[in-house]
């Protein structure tokens, strides 16, 4: 994830970097925004293609120029980072152009790290028979909501 790798190269951006954090953060805010006052999926797009549309063409000048103008190392993890979200940019993008796509996809992740934790739990489970709290991967989790 390429917001992942920027978020660690933080504590060392450059003071120019503080457009693409207050980049990121205006997006956010309008997004809180359209939660906030209860926006339709069409007024949600439409909010963002006005409000956040132009602040993302702005991010993505700046990383291209970033990268164009050799103010970043490409190979370095800034340039790694920049080249990632450039080349994702489409699907970065997605909630300017489909109603109701989220920002991000945390809520996935998080769903993905339940069966994460679950695999390295049983890593070194050696019974052969299974026990009452050893579940299979495709199991349900009787503790999760249904």
């Amino acid at each position: 994830m390429p917001v992942a790798i920027l978020l660690k190269w933080l504590p060392t951006s450059p003071p120019n970097a503080v457009t693409f954090w207050r980049d990121c953060a205006d997006v956010y805010r309008h997004d809180a925004y359209c939660k906030e006052h209860d926006l339709s999926a069409q007024a949600r797009l439409a909010f963002h293609q006005a409000n956040s549309g132009p602040v993302m063409d702005q991010l993505r000048d700046w990383m291209s120029q970033r990268l164009d103008q050799k103010q970043v190392e490409p190979n370095s993890g800034l340039g790694k980072a920049i080249r990632c979200m450039l080349n994702h940019w489409e699907a970065l993008t997605l909630f300017l152009r489909q109603p109701g796509a989220p920002l991000d996809n945390n809520f996935c992740e998080r769903a993905l790290k339940l069966a994460i934790l679950h695999r390295k739990n049983s890593m070194f489970f050696q019974d052969s028979t299974r026990s009452p709290g050893r579940r299979l991967v495709h199991e349900s989790d009787p503790l999760l909501p249904a």
